[in-house]
């Protein structure tokens, strides 16, 4: 007697692996998406208050200016306005 798997046994486990392949897929997607999401949230938070820390430090030093910040292409831009 042969030892070993036949064809049809072998095209079973290929069906029953792409079945799991394309149920699973989505669902790392949407995993890879949220951990996007949070990870912008995240940074947006930080932004926040690093900005507030700036201007706590400029109005405990007595600086009376506004302060503006843009960022083109990742390179910030800081201009300073007198009130």
């Amino acid at each position: 007697m042969r030892k070993g798997f036949t064809l049809i046994e072998l095209l079973a486990v290929i069906v029953i692996l792409t079945i799991i392949a394309l149920i699973a897929t989505p669902l790392v997607l949407n995993v890879i998406e949220d951990s996007k999401k949070g990870a912008f949230k995240s940074t947006a938070h930080g932004i926040v208050k690093t900005a507030e820390l700036y201007y706590s430090t400029n109005i405990i030093n007595g600086v009376n200016e506004e302060t503006v910040f843009t960022y083109i292409d990742g390179v910030e831009q800081e201009i300073m306005v007198k009130n």
